[in-house]
């Protein structure tokens, strides 16, 4: 749910398929404008360890499980 307060799901199926569930709480739509004007005005960027293809999604994966690197993981074509 990316919105909202209520969901519609099977109590049953959570129950006898034995599946754990999980929230976070985000900020609003207006936190997130505020924080990227906050970024931009300071020039505050992102430190990118590497950049992957998509193509090498498998690679770019191996390497967040490893967690060696320092930084963004970034897929992109």
């Amino acid at each position: 749910i990316l919105s909202g307060a209520t969901a519609s799901f099977s109590i049953l199926e959570l129950l006898f398929r034995q599946l754990r569930m999980s929230g976070v709480t985000v900020g609003s739509h207006q936190d997130a404008a505020a924080l990227v004007r906050f970024l931009e005005l300071h020039q505050i960027t992102p430190v990118i360890d590497q950049t992957f293809a998509t193509a090498d999604a498998a690679e770019c994966y191996h390497t967040m499980v490893k967690a060696g690197h320092f930084g963004k993981l970034v897929l992109a074509d």
